[in-house]
């Protein structure tokens, strides 16, 4: 007795067949395709922020930043240390962030001329 064809819709397994009815393709079809959209778009989301390539801006070789390096520092020892000036922290943010460099011990730049 040759195999019986299954009618559209059934499933043949194991333990029977099973039938799928249109409501729940349709279910299938409303869960995947959403699924598939946030993939997709977080793909693309995810290739436009990778940062290209600095093209730009060319590297100097190895060699000159080397010397390049040696140069400042032989000419920055001979240079006159400036005065620290005391910086006035006029809000509370200052406050933080001044607070954190004396903290952390850094030197910091006197202020700029134009203030």
């Amino acid at each position: 007795m040759p195999p019986e064809i299954p009618p559209p819709g059934v499933v043949w397994c194991a333990g029977g067949n099973l039938r799928f009815s249109k409501r729940v393709r349709s279910r299938k079809i409303k869960i995947v395709i959403p699924v598939v959209a946030i993939l997709v778009g977080s793909i693309c989301l995810t290739a436009q922020q990778t940062k290209p390539p600095d093209d730009d801006h060319a590297k100097p070789p190895r060699e000159q930043r080397k010397t390049l390096d040696e140069y400042t520092r032989a000419v920055s020892a001979h240079l006159p240390a400036e005065p620290l000036t005391a910086v006035h922290k006029k809000n509370y943010i200052d406050d933080y962030v001044f607070g954190k460099i004396a903290q952390d011990r850094i030197p910091h730049a006197g202020l700029s001329s134009d203030t």
